[in-house]
């Protein structure tokens, strides 16, 4: 039902969110001033999807089948990421959501993170992670 990029839900290695997990989130784009680029929604099943818009990132926040799904971009970055998977990528990263977001938003340099992101991602479909 929702575009999901380059992977479908049941071939990605992805984290499933809490109510609670999706909630900070949304905060955590209106904290940060990010914009509502889309919204699908689907009110039959009760399934969504918002993205929103900062400067360079772009947050995508999925409700579908029940289970709640968050991916990032940069506008540098052909692809979308599963948030968590970005702060275990990259050493140094936060791992509480809501200040990766905030890092990610504001610092210099976050298109380079691509090929980490990108390796993390492969191994991870391989089982090395």
């Amino acid at each position: 039902m929702f575009d999901f990029g380059d992977a479908a839900r049941e071939d990605a290695l992805v984290a499933v969110l809490s109510e609670t997990d999706a909630a900070s989130i949304r905060e955590a784009v209106k904290r940060d001033r990010f914009a509502v680029a889309s919204t699908t929604s689907s009110p039959r099943f009760g399934d969504v999807q918002t993205i929103w818009r900062s400067s360079r990132l772009l947050v995508r926040l999925t409700r579908d089948r029940g289970q709640w799904f968050a991916d990032v971009r940069h506008d540098d970055w052909d692809d979308w990421f599963d948030i968590d998977d970005v702060a275990a990528a990259v050493p140094g990263l936060p791992e509480d959501r809501d200040d990766l977001l905030t890092v990610l938003t504001r610092a210099e340099g976050v298109g380079s993170l691509l090929p980490a992101l990108r390796g993390y991602r492969d191994r991870r479909r391989r089982g090395g992670e």
